[in-house]
């Protein structure tokens, strides 16, 4: 039976302070153990799978969530057109900043290192923030309850599409999370690659003293919608998720690799 978010506030409606959910969750002062499983962990799983030379094409698509671009900096040496959706309109402020250099914008230089260790370019923070720059095509708001979410604006089919802990936490229900699923799957291109980050039993997450609606949902419920959305599960991994008591109520961290087989 679907779960409903009750009491709980929904990412995409409640308007929140974004260095909140940045101060607690992705800057230097944050949980270590958090930044491990949490940053580390995911730039690692994507660079792992993009260095591979099994994630081919120009073209991908982040479907995100908070107020910065972390993931993309690992990403920026395989695509050279990004386009970056955000459901939030106060995170979505915070992404421009950075992507514009405002002076105010939250830094990531300590994440941005991270990258840089990751591809073996110990020395060159300026460069890969540069680059991740230039690749950022556009940063759209996002509405799931549209038929196209970027309305009106129609973006075209990606290489690769990247769903980081976004879909649990904009989905009330089971059913509303395979309907948004659908939605991303239509914009992948046929013989595409799902890269899939999210939360099995999560309950809610804290930004300041606001509790944030997750979604409930278990392998075989994902394993299904994967299938019923038109695509093959290649790898899906388990994770501890470490680092987050106190902030996040949730069971382990999935990680899905998967190939859009069919249009549904």
């Amino acid at each position: 039976m679907d779960a409903r978010a009750g009491t709980h506030k929904l990412y995409h409606q409640y308007e929140f302070n974004p260095k909140e959910f940045y101060e607690m969750y992705l800057s230097p002062n944050s949980n270590s153990q958090l930044q491990e499983n949490y940053i580390v962990y995911t730039m690692r799983q994507l660079n792992n799978e993009m260095s591979s030379g099994r994630i081919t094409g120009d073209r991908m698509t982040e479907f995100t969530i908070g107020p910065v671009l972390f993931k993309l900096l690992v990403c920026s040496e395989y695509f050279k057109e990004i386009t970056v959706l955000e459901s939030n309109a106060q995170c979505k402020v915070e992404l421009e900043k950075w992507l514009n250099k405002d002076g105010d914008a939250l830094q990531m230089r300590h994440i941005t290192d991270i990258a840089c260790t990751l591809q073996g370019k110990r020395d060159g923070w300026k460069e890969k923030e540069e680059k991740t720059r230039s690749r950022i095509k556009q940063i759209l708001m996002c509405d799931f309850t549209k038929e196209n979410p970027t309305d009106p604006i129609t973006v075209p089919k990606s290489d690769c599409f990247v769903c980081i802990w976004t879909l649990e936490a904009i989905s009330q229900t089971q059913s509303e999370f395979q309907r948004n699923l659908k939605k991303c799957a239509a914009l992948l291109k046929l013989g595409g690659h799902l890269l899939y980050f999210g939360v099995f039993n999560g309950k809610y997450f804290w930004v300041g003293k606001h509790k944030f609606h997750i979604l409930s949902y278990d392998e075989v419920f994902l394993r299904q919608a994967l299938a019923d959305c038109g695509f093959l599960i290649q790898c899906l991994e388990l994770t501890e998720g470490k680092g987050g008591e106190g902030l996040i109520d949730s069971g382990h961290i999935v990680y899905v690799r998967a190939v859009k087989v069919k249009e549904e």
